[in-house]
């Protein structure tokens, strides 16, 4: 019971900077050991980050160093994160950073909300864990279910990149070593928790698969609602927002709505698939897709843009796809006749993208 907590220090306190695809820890000593929880509970922990030093990551431990392990825990409903950081700031309810680490087994309960600004074009995280880097192993989380609700402020951040605000139920970003092809995996985990934010990119599963990050075995059930103004639009999908190179998602799925009350770039999976080397493979969506933009103009029942040769299989998509218009929706149900006209754009590249790879479908 952590009623009597009235400020918090991160377990592992550290602070870091992410440029040219590497790491370092600048300061601070990250969490190497184990810690288990038993299956308890903490109750009553309101955590309040009000960070003003660049880099920080913040959460119930800060960073998670080569080998640490973090598991068996609940985050009662009692608890909550609430982000007013003035500086880029990486943060989660178990973690803001892992490093060559594992989280595991982990139930959240707690809600979030992100009311922070570290700046314009200042990239700022925040899920069950902030950001996740593979360099010499795997960094690994699995078995963790989000049922925390997600409120996220624009932060003063106009960017819909790698350099943007971002929000999801498991993993803001992830990513590894320039010269590494360890992967951040994404395992056997669930998010429930509903999104309403004001932020370019914003997934139930991960924000960002940046680099060698691998989502597979997922579900989401959580809807999305996103009301991102900024020109050029946000960047959503409910498994992830997009692909960067050696990233993949593979038997995952999506059951939640995904609704941009702007002219969001949004696909029920992914925004953007963004590397010829990415795999989709067993991936199923089923929910409503929602943007003003035009149909398959960034915008599509399963991808918004696919302009890469990414080996695509076993794929499933259904839902309903239209456009918001002033909250009266105009709505198209895909079905097996129709579904391939509204799956996203399509480029010339992306030569996987076929009915054979990517079959109509619904949900069991």
């Amino acid at each position: 019971d952590m009623s009597s907590v009235t400020s918090w220090t991160p377990i592992g306190a550290s602070n870091f900077t992410w440029a040219s695809n590497a790491l370092t820890c600048d300061s601070g000593k990250m969490f190497t050991g184990y810690f288990d929880g038993q299956g308890h509970s903490i109750k009553n922990f309101k955590m309040v980050c009000d960070n003003a030093t660049a880099g920080a990551a913040w959460g119930l431990f800060g960073g998670l160093g080569a080998g640490a392990v973090v598991e068996n825990l609940v985050i009662d409903k009692s608890c909550s994160l609430e982000i007013k950081a003035t500086a880029p700031t990486d943060c989660g309810v178990i973690a803001g950073m892992m490093w060559d680490a594992k989280v595991r087994n982990i139930t959240n309960n707690a809600a979030m909300k992100f009311d922070g600004n570290g700046g314009d074009n200042k990239r700022m995280t925040m899920a069950v864990v902030g950001m996740a880097f593979a360099e010499a192993d795997s960094t690994i989380i699995s078995n963790v279910v989000n049922n925390g609700k997600i409120v996220a402020a624009a932060g003063g951040n106009t960017k819909n990149g790698g350099t943007a605000v971002h929000v999801a139920g498991l993993l803001g970003f992830g990513t590894n070593h320039l010269n590494s092809t360890q992967i951040v995996a994404v395992l056997d985990c669930v998010n429930n928790g509903d999104i309403e934010s004001a932020t370019a990119r914003a997934s139930g599963l991960v924000a960002a698969c940046n680099r060698y990050t691998h989502v597979r075995g997922c579900d989401n059930y959580g809807d999305n609602l996103n009301t991102f103004t900024t020109s050029g639009g946000a960047r959503l999908g409910n498994i992830t927002c997009i692909t960067g190179a050696g990233s993949a998602l593979y038997d995952s799925r999506n059951f939640g709505d995904l609704i941009s009350t702007t002219t969001g770039a949004v696909g029920g999976v992914i925004c953007l698939v963004n590397s010829d080397d990415n795999v989709l493979d067993g991936v199923e969506t089923y929910g409503r897709v929602i943007s003003d933009k035009a149909n398959n103009s960034y915008k599509g029942s399963f991808f918004g843009q696919c302009s890469k040769a990414a080996a695509i299989a076993n794929c499933v998509c259904g839902g309903t796809v239209g456009m918001y218009n002033g909250g009266a929706y105009d709505v198209v149900e895909v079905n097996a006749d129709n579904y391939f006209d509204y799956i996203g754009q399509v480029g010339a590249s992306a030569v996987n993208v076929t009915k054979e790879n990517i079959r109509f479908g619904t949900a069991k």
